[in-house]
């Protein structure tokens, strides 16, 4: 299926995100979530090469160089980077940045979530540099919060301002795009549903694999909840356990599930898909399915970066921003963790390249950032593993 790309407005203040304090550990599978789109640039041609950025030394003035009178004459200062991305998908790249620049790296994994409450409870006293997210809901609350110090005007030009934060408290670097991944052995094309809604019919009874405690989950049923209200909302997730979903604890075992043909269908994000692919071979016979109903099952959701304002090591800081921001970096977003590029005119993988997503629903700014109605909403209907 072949769709158009439009812009979606990046979604801010997140008011409620410490709730989710207590939620799972992990970075691709469990930190809550904001929405939006990637640029509304056509891809170019493809990038050659393998994705990865490379090792030999940034030449001066590079993204990954130091600015000259900056950290060139600052004493080198250890660079510590509280990451909610998964350390398998993010850690390579990072490594990357220590290889090309130089710099020492700390670096603390764990849910976004509960590390924007972390960051909330040490305060001044925080060790953090680096606010590295899975989501932009969280980057909001710590923009919020003033946990974070504007970014610099330039070192993020190439992204388009309605993907950064207010007043360039925080940007970001990817996206990825709400799927129902299908196995292609036992659906057929015409069997595919126009929206979530079918999924309750007969046809698709014990079929349906989710994740009701992922939190990119959480964020599609606050997308419910903007269009429907609570109780439309709280209706559907009735309705689908009523018709026997089959809850899985994260979007890979969604994936290999259906791979496997224990169900039909899952509801998840797009590039666990191709991850599982990297691990089985082309034939893995599974394939996303995009709704082109502008509607909460075709969101796209994004990763970003802030600084903090208590950050010692802000030239490092500023350097690491650049690096995720280069095209390389960018390069490698898109084609070894298979999601859509931040900085305009990086193409995706091939597959990818004619998802652009006009149906991508438009939440006001803030719609999707309270998450106690989810919750509500969740626990009136008894969605639980």
């Amino acid at each position: 299926m072949t769709l158009r790309r439009v812009s979606l407005l990046p979604l801010l203040a997140a008011s409620l995100v410490v709730l989710l304090a207590g939620c799972p550990r992990g970075g691709g599978d469990t930190p809550a979530s904001g929405s939006g789109a990637p640029p509304a640039a056509e891809p170019s041609a493809a990038a050659s090469g393998s994705g990865e950025p490379p090792a030999a030394a940034p030449a001066e003035g590079s993204a990954a160089a130091p600015a000259a009178g900056s950290a060139a004459a600052a004493p080198a200062r250890t660079l510590t980077i509280y990451c909610g991305r998964n350390e398998e998908m993010i850690g390579p790249l990072i490594d990357r940045f220590k290889q090309e620049t130089g710099v020492d790296v700390a670096v603390h994994y764990a849910g976004s979530a509960e590390l924007v409450a972390k960051l909330r409870e040490e305060g001044a006293a925080s060790p953090a540099d680096v606010f590295f997210s899975q989501d932009a809901t969280t980057l909001a609350f710590a923009a919020g919060e003033r946990m974070l110090a504007p970014i610099d005007a330039a070192a993020v030009a190439s992204v388009p301002e309605r993907y950064r934060g207010l007043a360039n408290m925080w940007v970001v670097t990817s996206a990825r795009a709400r799927v129902l991944v299908y196995n292609t052995q036992n659906v057929a094309a015409a069997e595919l549903p126009a929206s979530v809604d079918a999924l309750v019919e007969p046809a698709w009874r014990d079929q349906v694999a989710w994740a009701p405690e992922n939190a990119s989950f959480h964020v599609f049923v606050a997308g419910l909840i903007a269009e429907r209200g609570e109780a439309g909302a709280q209706a559907w997730l009735e309705a689908m356990r009523a018709n026997g979903a089959r809850a899985y604890p994260s979007n890979s075992a969604i994936v290999q599930a259906v791979g496997n043909g224990e169900v039909k269908a899952g509801l998840t994000n797009h590039y666990y898909l191709y991850r599982l692919r990297a691990e089985h071979g082309a034939d893995f016979p599974a394939a996303n399915h995009y709704f082109a109903n502008g509607k909460a099952e075709s969101m796209m959701s994004m990763s970003g970066v802030g600084i903090l304002a208590t950050a010692d090591a802000r030239a490092e800081a500023d350097r690491f921003v650049a690096f995720l921001l280069s095209e390389p970096s960018q390069r490698y977003f898109a084609e070894q963790t298979y999601e859509f590029p931040a900085v305009a005119g990086v193409a995706t993988v091939d597959e990818l390249r004619s998802v652009n997503l006009d149906a991508v629903p438009r939440y006001a700014a803030g719609t999707l950032d309270d998450l106690a109605p989810v919750h509500r909403v969740l626990t009136a209907a008894g969605v639980t593993l």
